[in-house]
C-alpha cells in the first residue's frame, strides 16, 4: 500500500519533479552562476577542493522541495562559469528509501545499477539522472539525486 501511495504521488507531481526540455526547474546548462542564483534564489558559495564533481566546482546552494521531500540544492559550474551539475541532497535521511522508490516510479528501471547508486537517462532531455544512497555513518550519511547533461554543451541542457 505504501508503495502504491508513493507512486500515485509521483504521477501527480511528475511535471514538478522531472527535468523537461533539458532544464532542471528554472535553470539550464548554459547558465552562469549569477543567472542560477537569480532564477533559483540560491546563494553564491565558494566551494572547497573537496566540493568538486567531474571538474565542476560548487558555486551556489539553496533549498528545494518536491513531492513532500525537502532538499539542499547544490549547483556546480565549470571553468567557464556554466552550470554542469545539480545535486539535490535529502534533508531527512530516514526517507532515502522513499526517494529511491519515487525515482524508480518516475524513470522506471535504471540503465545502470550499482551497490549505492542507480542511473537513468531522462527520456525528454537525454540527460543523466543519478540517485546515490551514501548512508555510511559516521563518515557520510546522505542520499541525493544528481542531474547532469548527456554531453557537455550538447544542447540547452537540464
Amino acid at each position: 500500500m505504501r508503495k502504491q501511495l508513493c507512486l500515485i504521488a509521483v504521477g501527480a507531481g511528475l511535471t514538478v519533479a522531472t527535468p523537461t526540455n533539458a532544464e532542471w526547474q528554472n535553470t539550464n546548462w548554459e547558465m552562469s552562476r549569477a543567472e542560477v542564483v537569480r532564477v533559483t534564489g540560491a546563494q553564491v558559495v565558494e566551494g572547497t577542493k573537496g566540493q568538486s564533481v567531474g571538474g565542476a566546482d560548487l558555486g551556489a546552494a539553496g533549498t528545494y522541495s518536491a513531492l513532500g521531500f525537502n532538499f539542499r540544492s547544490l549547483f556546480f559550474f565549470d571553468r567557464t562559469d556554466r552550470l554542469r551539475l545539480v545535486k539535490i541532497v535529502m534533508d531527512d535521511v530516514d526517507r532515502c528509501d522513499d526517494l529511491q522508490q519515487t525515482m524508480e516510479g518516475i524513470y522506471g528501471n535504471p540503465v545502470e545499477s550499482m551497490r549505492i547508486s542507480q542511473m537513468w537517462i531522462d527520456g525528454k532531455s537525454g540527460d543523466e539522472v543519478r540517485y546515490t544512497d551514501a548512508r555510511r555513518p559516521p563518515i557520510v550519511n546522505e542520499c541525493f539525486v544528481a542531474y547532469s547533461p548527456a554531453a557537455p554543451s550538447g544542447g540547452r541542457g537540464l
